[in-house]
């Protein structure tokens, strides 16, 4: 698939490899440096790439959840809402109608 985050989980092996540290030990020292877990950092990164998209492109929103490494749109605005209390679609129609995007849709 090809993805936003679909080179996530490989970048990050290739680096902890490339150090020889251990799956615990890259985990421990992300926490410290970003203070959250990798996973609740990547969620966040995920979600934020997810607005940008509704904000400033005409993708759909299954087109958006699967640029972002989802392949179910009920998981996807399952996520979203609890991320930005609002359904993908609710967003972008808000977004719309304030013109929230710096550039044009694409």
């Amino acid at each position: 698939m090809d993805s936003f985050f679909s080179g996530v989980q490989l970048h990050f092996t290739i680096d902890r490899h490339k150090f020889y540290i251990s799956p615990t030990t890259f985990k421990k020292y992300f926490r410290s440096i970003r203070g959250q877990p990798v996973y609740t950092w990547l969620s966040h990164k995920r979600m934020e790439k997810a607005a940008e998209l509704l904000r400033c492109s005409s993708m759909t929103v299954l087109d958006v959840a699967q640029a972002i490494g989802y392949a179910s749109l009920s998981q996807f605005n399952v996520a979203f809402k609890r991320h930005f209390n609002c359904t993908p679609r609710q967003y972008r129609n808000r977004s719309d109608s304030i013109g929230f995007c710096l550039f044009p849709k694409e």
